[in-house]
């Protein structure tokens, strides 16, 4: 999968700025969200993982889309989806939970 990275690194200055343009006053509640979508993907998933050694994030990122959407509208939303599907992929990366050696199938 090829990267665009200078598009990745405007989506995310974009991001973080329309969330700082406020100061982030939910900041609190939607990272209690957010720990929740990524703790409800985790018990999901646990299954494919035991079998595979691997988790899909697709239906992280399904989750998050719609969550944040629903509380915050297309443009407040999609900048929330944008900073948690990186923060949350970057912890489930530290913690181990995305990919556990090679799958045996």
């Amino acid at each position: 999968m090829a990267y665009d990275l200078e598009k990745m690194n405007r989506i995310w200055k974009e991001a973080i700025a329309h969330i700082a343009k406020d100061g982030w006053p939910t900041r609190d509640i939607d990272e209690a969200i957010a720990d929740r979508i990524y703790s409800l993907w985790l018990r999901e998933t646990e299954e494919i993982w035991k079998l595979s050694g691997h988790r899909d994030r697709d239906p992280l990122r399904y989750a998050l889309e719609e969550t944040f959407e629903q509380h915050y509208g297309e443009e407040d939303g999609a900048a929330r989806i944008v900073i948690f599907t990186l923060l949350l992929e970057c912890r489930a990366r530290r913690e181990g939970q995305v990919r556990r050696g090679r799958p045996e199938a």
